[in-house]
């Protein structure tokens, strides 16, 4: 059945209050845990151990107020399950509003938390002693908020097995003093990367469908831009009179590392193209060339790999129209980390849940129809022989990367040939993807000391091609 609802929002000049914080809170039930999302104060997401009795929490939430303009959603009920054996079609998807004013400040204020620069990258660490009054926020409010929000969407309209959010608050404005999230503990689960070698194949095979099924219906949940979901607790919300969930501001690592949170000219969507959204990171990585270029104290070698990182993003910036020609796009949900660390498993290698929703946003199709983390690795077609090797029981002997490089091979093609049956549109972008995945990887690594010259060559080939083709029109 669909499900039609609109939305009732502000005008230009009106912007919603982050969500209603909680008047009172007090320690979980049996099955929770708190994690700090806002401070990477976080305790374990799994744990083999049973929890402890604990009181219960009572939090009450304020309504938010109404806003003006008119919005619709669609979305499909009927998703109720946890079950990964029910399968949504492509026909179930649903649809997520674009929401472009929220509350933005031109500064946001990262409390407590510094930048200390290593020897390629920076670092996050803390300014002052962590203390329940002073936790270090990376994107105050937002991160929080559309974290909280991701993970109530997914449960609501997906089967996809995500912890439960008891409560929260977004915002530092309540009796503890800083952001926090109280989640349902999940009992008796294990990273896949703990238990991968002891899973027998028939497991790891299902486990590639039920994984596959997870992207699947992630493809499934669409949206008119790039940017972040955020449900707003408004009284017409609760009456289900008008949509929950809209798309705003993008929390991604780009848009929040050191500095560029505070650079209030730089666009932070929601993006309704994919050249807005890739043209607001080069312009981020210009910044970060510049800032490096006038610092006295930065060295030689330093200042020779920004000058070519400076030069590919000027390359990169001409390129983006060709490869990212003016053309209405679609969007869907992406997770962005789905490695052996974010999915959890029982000792049976039964899929119990996905965790790390913290930057999930929606995304172009060339970035959600990608490979899952978990399943890349160098290919091997050749089972290795177990006598060729020393000491080849070593977990971490040749022996067992080189076998784990031959099951990853064969799961991938498992793994495509499962998206093909079922979601075949999912299958048909992943092979469309070609050159905008590789640009966008080229963004994302033509900053890092070891993959300039990638970048560079990568660059070389596909200029060329242009301008062959240029030459034949």
């Amino acid at each position: 059945m669909q499900i039609s609802a609109s939305l009732q929002m502000g005008s230009d000049n009106t912007t919603p209050e982050p969500p209603p914080t909680p008047s009172s809170s007090s320690s979980g039930g049996a099955n929770s845990h708190t994690h700090f999302p806002g401070s990477n104060i976080t305790k374990s997401f799994y744990s083999n151990q049973e929890p402890q009795e604990a009181a219960p929490s009572t939090v009450k939430f304020d309504d938010q107020p109404e806003y003006g303009n008119h919005m619709e959603i669609e979305a499909t009920d009927g998703f109720q399950s946890r079950n990964l054996d029910t399968t949504p079609t492509e026909t179930s998807s649903f649809h997520i509003s674009t929401f472009g004013r929220l509350h933005n400040p031109q500064v946001l204020v990262q409390d407590g938390l510094e930048w200390e620069q290593e020897t390629f990258d920076l670092k996050p660490a803390w300014g002052i002693e962590p203390s329940t009054n002073a936790v270090a926020d990376w994107i105050p409010t937002f991160k929080t908020w559309s974290e909280v929000s991701t993970i109530a969407l997914l449960r609501t309209k997906t089967t996809i097995p995500v912890p439960n959010v008891i409560a929260h608050s977004s915002s530092r404005e309540n009796e503890i003093g800083f952001e926090w999230m109280l989640i349902e503990r999940v009992v008796d689960v294990y990273p896949l990367k703990e238990v991968w070698r002891s899973l027998p194949w028939a497991a790891k095979t299902q486990l590639i469908e039920d994984v596959a099924s997870v992207l699947g219906q992630l493809f499934d949940v669409r949206a008119d831009a790039i940017g972040r979901i955020y449900q707003l607790n408004t009284a017409a919300c609760k009456n289900k009179k008008a949509s929950q969930f809209v798309v705003s501001r993008i929390v991604s690592m780009p848009f929040f590392w050191g500095d560029h949170i505070q650079l209030g000219h730089i666009p932070r969507g929601p993006f309704t193209s994919s050249r807005d959204w890739l043209h607001a990171r080069l312009q981020l990585l210009l910044h970060d060339c510049t800032v490096l270029l006038a610092n006295p104290g930065s060295g030689e070698a330093e200042k020779e790999d920004s000058l070519r990182t400076q030069a590919m993003v000027h390359r990169l910036l001409k390129l983006l129209p060709a490869i990212f020609p003016a053309e209405q796009e679609s969007f869907a949900l992406h997770h962005d980390d789905l490695s052996h660390q974010n999915i959890l498993l029982d000792r049976s290698g039964t899929l119990k849940a996905i965790v790390d929703w913290e930057c999930t946003s929606t995304m172009p199709f060339f970035m959600c129809c990608q490979l899952p983390g978990f399943l890349r690795s160098r290919e091997r077609l050749d089972k290795p022989e177990m006598e060729e090797y020393s000491d080849p029981e070593n977990e971490d002997s040749l022996y067992q990367e080189h076998l784990k490089d031959h099951e990853l091979t064969l799961l991938r093609k498992n793994f495509i040939e499962f998206m093909q049956a079922k979601y075949p549109a999912w299958a048909e972008e992943h092979h469309a993807a070609g050159v905008r995945a590789e640009f966008e990887s080229a963004v994302s690594r033509c900053d890092g000391p070891f993959s300039l010259g990638e970048v560079e060559g990568w660059l070389d080939r596909v200029e060329g091609r242009h301008l062959q083709s240029s030459a034949k029109d």
